[in-house]
C-alpha cells in the first residue's frame, strides 16, 4: 500500500505565538530571516538561537533497529523547536518548513520568556497525555485524541475560522506516532470518516466535535459505537483500501 498524504487546504497562521508577543516581536517573526527545509530533510541541532516553526510540521524520531521509527513529537506551526529533542531524536521535515530563529534581544523579553513557559507547560502536558495513549488506550480512542488535539490547537490559533486543517502526514508517519500499523490508521480513520465524524477529502476537517469527544473519552453508553465497531470492517476491505474520496 503506498502510504497517502492527507492534502490540505489552508495552512494553520502563527496565530499562536502572536497572542503571547508584543507587536515588534510579532512583525519579526513574520518578517525576519527565515531558513527553509523541504520534506523528509533533517534539521540540524541549533546553536545558541532559539527557533520556532514559522511554517509546516517536524517530527522528533528515535530511529531503532530494523527500520522501526517511533515519533516522538510533532511540531506545528508556532511551536518552538526543543533542541534537547534534537541531541536523542531526528528533527524531520514532514513536509517543507520554515523556520525562524529567535535573536537574542527578542529571546531575553519579558513577553518571550512568557510564551517559553506556557510552551514547556504545553509539552510537558502533550508527552504525558501521549504516554497514557500509547499505553493504555485502544486505536480508535488513540486517533480521536490525537485528532481533537489537532483541532483545538488550530482552533486557538486561528478563532473563529472554519478552514480545513493543513496535516501534511502520511498515513506512515501517524502510525510512527501512535504506535500502530499504516493498515490499522487506514482502517481507523475509514471508521471515523464512515460515522460522518470527520472528512479526509479534500481536506482534514472534524464534523461532529462531541462524536469524537464521545469516541476518544469513552464515555459512549451504546456498546456499538465503541472500539469493537470496528471489527465490522472486514481485513479483506482494510488491506489495500485507499482513502479516496
Amino acid at each position: 500500500m503506498t502510504p497517502e498524504v492527507i492534502v490540505m487546504l489552508a495552512t494553520p497562521t502563527f496565530g499562536g505565538i502572536s497572542k503571547r508577543l508584543h507587536e515588534p516581536e510579532v512583525r519579526y517573526f513574520l518578517n525576519g530571516p527565515q531558513v527553509t527545509y523541504s520534506q523528509g530533510q533533517s534539521l540540524p541541532l541549533a546553536s545558541e538561537d532559539a527557533r520556532i516553526v514559522r511554517r509546516g510540521w517536524v517530527l522528533a524520531e528515535r530511529r531503532l533497529p530494523r527500520g522501526i521509527v517511533q515519533t516522538i513529537r510533532i511540531y506545528q506551526p508556532g511551536d518552538l523547536l526543543d533542541d534537547s529533542d534534537g541531541a536523542w531524536t531526528d528533527l524531520v521535515a514532514a513536509c517543507a518548513v520554515t523556520i525562524t530563529r529567535v535573536p537574542p534581544a527578542i529571546r531575553g523579553s519579558a513577553s518571550f520568556k512568557v510564551y517559553v513557559d506556557a510552551d514547556e507547560k504545553t509539552k510537558v502536558r502533550q508527552m504525558i497525555e501521549h504516554m497514557v495513549r500509547l499505553g493504555r488506550l485502544p486505536a480508535l480512542q488513540r486517533m480521536a485524541q490525537w485528532l481533537l488535539e489537532i483541532d483545538a490547537r488550530y482552533r486557538s490559533a486561528n478563532p473563529g475560522t472554519n478552514d480545513a486543517i493543513s496535516l501534511p502526514l502520511t498515513q506512515t508517519h501517524m502510525a510512527n506516532y501512535l504506535a500502530l500499523s499504516p493498515v490499522h490508521i487506514n482502517r481507523t480513520l475509514m471508521f471515523l470518516r464512515r460515522e460522518a465524524v470527520l472528512e479526509i477529502r479534500p481536506a482534514f476537517r472534524v464534523l461532529d466535535r462531541a462524536r469524537l469527544k464521545d469516541i476518544a473519552s469513552w464515555t459512549s453508553t451504546d456498546p456499538a459505537k465503541r472500539e469493537p465497531q470496528l471489527a465490522e470492517i472486514s481485513t479483506r476491505k482494510a488491506h489495500g483500501v485507499q482513502l479516496s474520496a
